[in-house]
């Protein structure tokens, strides 16, 4: 936690007040079925579009990047044929994939019912 130095504690009046809160999405605020059943399936099915809204930016080709690399990798492993990609390579293009989503309101996020109430506490 990161806490700004010198400020008094709301609950208990000493101490410094966190600055911000980091909170884990999967399973901390949000179902992690939630990934699996609806962002998973946005990703694969909308991956054909937004490569052709975006495929001439600098974050798209970053991406493709980063998925070529990795092909390379296991090539050189002696990996062939189509190779699974990992999360952490697939998961940038798929991120941009869901922000285009949510920016076009075909995806909206959920969060469990404790969640909106935690972060009005600590926001006060």
């Amino acid at each position: 936690m990161v806490v700004k130095a010198g400020m008094n504690n709301s609950d208990n009046g000493t101490g410094p007040l966190p600055r911000c809160i980091v909170l884990d999405i999967e399973g901390t605020t949000t179902p992690i079925i939630f990934v699996a059943d609806v962002l998973f399936p946005y990703a694969h099915d909308n991956v054909g579009r937004h490569l052709s809204a975006t495929y001439e930016t600098v974050e798209t080709h970053d991406d493709i990047k980063l998925l070529r690399t990795q092909v390379e990798d296991d090539l050189k492993q002696g990996i062939d044929g189509a190779v699974p990609i990992p999360t952490d390579d697939a998961g940038k293009e798929e991120g941009h994939i869901w922000r285009t989503g949510y920016e076009n309101n075909e995806l909206e996020g959920v969060v469990y019912g404790d969640v909106p109430e935690a972060l009005e506490k600590w926001h006060a």
